[in-house]
């Protein structure tokens, strides 16, 4: 729902899947994996199978550092974290979810109100993501590329599904880590 918001798309969301719903979270028709049976217009999707935004604001891959733009966040959850020593471990687990999704949510308003300018928060992520991938040790560099192969797999599994649910799809989907950098690509 936050992303609606954000890209002011409440009332473009594909009007036959709504109508499935009947008024009830119609912003699952947001995603493509939800509504692309219910289009009838030709799609055609540009999406990178490790999309460097979308790995690392929507689902923290963990190579993604957010602290240049959250230090104040970070460091609130960090001395929250250890005052109240919490013992269970999911518990633990639960809460870092919480204050990182609030962080992501922030990100989301900072873009949408100005505040944060999308292309020079992706170009400052690469940058971090580069100095951190050559400081990372053997056997991390090795768990976070099978998690960069398994996302792959899953965005190709999502693209062929839509591509057999839907006659009127298409697809460019370069292996890359990038989110839009596609000014120079001819089709």
């Amino acid at each position: 729902r936050h992303y609606l918001k954000f890209w002011r798309a409440e009332s473009s969301l594909p009007s036959d899947c709504v109508k499935q719903r009947h008024n009830k979270k119609e912003y699952r028709c947001a995603v493509a994996r939800n509504s692309v049976k219910t289009i009838k217009t030709p799609i055609f999707f540009v999406q990178a199978l490790t999309d460097s935004v979308v790995m690392s604001i929507h689902d923290n891959w963990p190579l993604a550092d957010h602290t240049f733009v959250h230090e104040p966040d970070l460091k609130a959850i960090a001395s929250h974290a250890s005052k109240k020593h919490l013992s269970d471990e999911k518990e633990a687990t639960r809460k870092k979810r919480e204050e990182t999704q609030k962080m992501v949510e922030k990100t989301i308003d900072d873009l949408n109100s100005g505040i944060l300018d999308m292309k020079v928060y992706e170009d400052k992520q690469l940058e971090l993501t580069k100095k951190m991938w050559e400081n990372l040790d053997e056997d991390e560099r090795s768990r976070r590329e099978e998690y960069a192969k398994m996302w792959k797999n899953q965005m190709i599994d999502r693209l062929r599904e839509a591509t057999n649910e839907n006659p009127n799809v298409g697809v460019f989907a370069p292996s890359c880590y990038v989110h839009t950098k596609f000014d120079k690509i001819k089709i």
